[in-house]
């Protein structure tokens, strides 16, 4: 498939607060409008009358709020709280915003970091089987961030509505064990202020009202480099009855929540069964390059890109810059805070031009690979929100691998696996090259999982396919002992990431090839999470 076979590929950002739509040969996004759809109650069904429709969606459903049960679909970035309503959200981008025929246009999703493998199942599904789509990929936003600021190895802090997310990138491959997260978000900067102003005798409590301290923050906020010392002019704002607002410290105070979530905790905005999730900007930044491997360090700390609604703030980038500074006593790396043009809309720009590469289309899942292998093929082709993963394709269709002696278990196979003496380690290298530049740890790693795992495999005997859950749960078991860190808690990750994906695959295995594809599945899984370092050679 290529661009000359549809029209322009379409680009939807299904944000927590915003949906931002439009088509990859634009400057611009063509839409954005609030994730928000309105729902009639059956009270008010009776109360008004009139032909309305079961839906409203975004400007639509705001404007009509006051006899509409209001509600938005994503609770946190991609915590998809009501499928029903992102439906919509969805239908309208296409019918209602774009005014396209899906069928016509090749796709892309925008998704947070880790987003969850079964959400971007259930979309694919609605979007071929409801919509027809010709084509589909899901792109990962903060990838796309650093691919618009041109940049390969860098970490973008993204400042969302419903949270914050701190994600170091190497040559264009999300750093996922080193990603970190804060619940600091524009929500909880509205929140703040919104006490803030009622502190001061106000009562700001309707819905309009809230969107109105909205309106405040976007305008009038700012972040100063040290409070204390930044004075500042009262300002008068205009309320839609014609009286006015006094605005003045609450203006500088409401953002300095993003490096002091302390004064959250004391106006007892934050839950006490919450408060370890509420963690300052610059310390999220400073926890995800410490984790990332020491020979980027340098270059993340160089490369720090701020996008999201609640980085634009005025002083923002020196502010975060300032406070990264101020945790080093000595040994200060070089830190370069930048901001970009468009933050609320910066991936969806880098997804745009990613568009237009020729690498796009091998990130699609088209239609006729959908109706021909069906989910399957998204669980192989969307594993990675990377499109970077598709540098390794051998990855997607496994080989059906001998283990060595002991590797089968029944019909005869077993006899034919007996003949392959080549040690485990030989077998890996053989199947991804990459791994033989990895740390000796992980074919300890691979050893030790091909070593239990066939142990429960004896032990299931026939059983294995209809009760893999019981394997499963001792694999659970076994590894969630370990205590070691680092890479050699990979297996821990993988059955939490995947446990619930490898429940509903592999019973569909053979019983001779389930320890392959287990371990092949494995083996995708830390080439998502551990990218290879480039090793810089000195000049002598």
């Amino acid at each position: 498939m290529n661009n000359l076979e549809f029209g322009s590929t379409v680009i939807i950002d299904l944000g927590s607060d915003t949906t931002v739509s439009g088509f990859s040969d634009d400057e611009y996004p063509r839409s954005m409008f609030p994730s928000v759809v309105g729902k009639m109650n059956e009270q008010n069904k009776k109360k008004y009358p009139f032909n309305y429709k079961e839906f409203y969606v975004g400007e639509q459903a705001v404007s009509k709020r006051f006899f509409l049960d209001l509600k938005y679909p994503f609770f946190a970035p991609w915590e998809i709280t009501d499928w029903e309503y992102t439906f919509e959200l969805l239908h309208h981008t296409f019918y209602n915003e774009l005014v396209i025929c899906p069928e016509e246009h090749p796709l892309v999703l925008l998704e947070p970091c880790l987003s969850k493998n079964n959400n971007r199942m259930k979309l694919t599904e609605y979007l071929f089987e409801t919509h027809n789509c010709c084509s589909l990929s899901f792109l990962s936003d903060p990838e796309m961030s650093l691919y618009n600021s041109f940049i390969k190895t860098g970490l973008v802090l993204s400042v969302g509505a419903s949270g914050s997310w701190a994600v170091p990138i190497y040559e264009g491959s999300r750093i996922e064990y080193a990603t970190k997260f804060s619940s600091i978000a524009g929500k909880t900067i509205d929140q703040y202020l919104l006490n803030k102003l009622n502190s001061k005798g106000n009562k700001l409590q309707t819905t309009a009202e809230k969107e109105m301290v909205k309106d405040i923050k976007i305008k009038h906020c700012r972040v100063p480099k040290k409070i204390k010392q930044e004075s500042i002019v009262p300002i008068s704002y205009e309320l839609p009855d014609g009286k006015f607002l006094d605005l003045d410290q609450e203006i500088l105070e409401s953002p300095e929540i993003a490096f002091k979530v302390g004064k959250l905790k004391d106006l007892g905005i934050v839950p006490f069964e919450k408060q370890d999730n509420f963690i300052n900007l610059h310390e999220i930044i400073n926890q995800a390059i410490l984790s990332s491997p020491i020979e980027i360090q340098d270059l993340l700390w160089q490369n720090i890109i701020c996008v999201g609604g609640s980085t634009m703030f005025e002083g923002f980038a020196s502010r975060l810059q300032s406070e990264l500074y101020n945790l080093f006593a000595e040994n200060q790396p070089t830190i370069k805070v930048q901001s970009v043009e468009s933050p609320m809309f910066w991936s969806y720009l880098g997804a745009s031009r990613f568009a237009c590469s020729n690498s796009f289309w091998e990130t699609h899942l088209s239609r006729k690979e959908y109706k021909e292998w069906g989910l399957k093929t998204v669980m192989k082709k969307f594993l990675s929100q990377s499109f970077q993963i598709f540098a390794v394709p051998s990855l997607f269709e496994p080989p059906m691998m001998n283990w060595g002696a002991g590797g089968g278990t029944g019909n005869g196979n077993e006899t034919t696996e007996k003949k392959n003496e080549s040690s485990f380690s030989d077998q890996v290298n053989s199947t991804i090259p990459s791994i033989k530049s990895r740390k000796p740890t992980v074919i300890s790693v691979m050893n030790t999982f091909v070593t239990n795992v066939q142990g429960l495999i004896v032990e299931s005997g026939s059983k294995i396919n209809t009760n893999f859950k019981a394997i499963l749960k001792k694999m659970n078991k076994i590894f969630g002992s370990n205590t070691l860190s680092g890479e050699m808690n990979l297996i821990n990750r993988w059955l939490d990431r995947r446990g619930d994906d490898l429940l509903e695959i592999m019973p569909k295995k053979s019983k001779e090839t389930i320890l392959s594809h287990l371990l092949m599945d494995l083996l995708i899984f830390y080439e998502q999470t551990y990218p290879p370092i480039k090793k810089t050679e000195t000049k002598k």
